[in-house]
């Protein structure tokens, strides 16, 4: 079983995940909520840009303000 990376979007490639092992992501009214393996909840401002399901990493885009 592979679990997602989240990765943000303006970030190089190289930079490390946002969050690792994830396992949820929902829209919430403050934005995704991302759940990890272990329960570790994390909300980020931003849409979703790319899944990759070869790779197993999500990417977001922030919100801009």
């Amino acid at each position: 079983m592979c679990l997602a990376r989240l990765r943000l979007a303006d970030e190089p490639p190289s930079a490390p995940a946002v969050m690792t092992e994830v396992v949820h992501i929902r829209f919430g009214e403050a934005g995704l909520v991302v759940t990890d393996l272990l329960g570790n909840t994390r909300t980020i401002e931003g849409r979703i840009e790319s899944i990759d399901f070869m790779e197993s990493t999500v990417v977001v885009r922030r919100k801009k303000e």
